[in-house]
């Protein structure tokens, strides 16, 4: 009898979190005439973060193209920012920011949307008010450097652009797909490099 209470409690307690609905994700076909603009006022939230989720490289979108939209936090009764910073495990400064309908940190209420922050977001487009810096690393991969760069972005957290060179990636495929696996975007930097002079 134990047993089965046991192994009732780990199935509630491994299942529990697919039955909160607190937090979401959702998915928008794009119709005629909508907007980049026209989608985030639907779903609050902004058009960088609906690009960057999309990784889009155009602000053009096709009628019948599917955009995934960032998560979303419905709050609940007796929900505070605090609370809601914990569950998420995100700063309050961070979800004030993804969220600017929030005017006022003491004023949330229960059904509001609040959007979910981004970790290590890669930025393709954003807001050219912002200062932000692209990160690009050119004519590899390698097995000298490239995993020595890897491993210190890795450690800092950041994400860059690698612009690779197709006789190299012949050579270094593995590296590639690290570089991929790792979360970065991939440009390319021609077939080889000669020399220009």
């Amino acid at each position: 009898m134990l047993k089965i209470a046991t192994i009732l409690i780990a199935f509630i307690l491994v299942c529990l979190p697919m039955f909160d609905r607190s937090a979401m994700a959702e998915t928008h076909m794009v119709q005629s005439g909508d907007t980049l603009s026209k989608i985030s006022d639907k779903y609050g939230t902004s058009v960088d973060k609906i690009v960057n989720q999309n990784k889009l490289v155009s602000t053009i979108l096709e009628p019948g193209q599917h955009l995934e939209i960032p998560n979303s936090y419905i709050v609940s009764e007796g929900d505070t920012l605090y609370k809601i910073s914990i569950k998420l495990g995100v700063s309050i400064p961070e979800l004030l920011e993804s969220t600017p309908t929030i005017k006022n940190p003491d004023w949330i209420y229960p059904g509001q949307i609040i959007n979910v922050p981004i970790k290590n977001e890669m930025i393709f487009m954003g807001n050219p008010n912002k200062k932000r810096v692209a990160l690009t690393f050119d004519d590899g991969p390698e097995d000298t450097y490239t995993p020595q760069i890897l491993e210190i972005l890795k450690r800092k957290g950041v994400k860059a652009t690698f612009f690779v060179v197709g006789e190299r990636v012949k050579e270094y495929p593995e590296r590639l797909r690290q570089i991929y696996r790792e979360g970065h975007a991939i440009g390319n930097h021609t077939w080889d490099t000669p020399a220009f002079a």
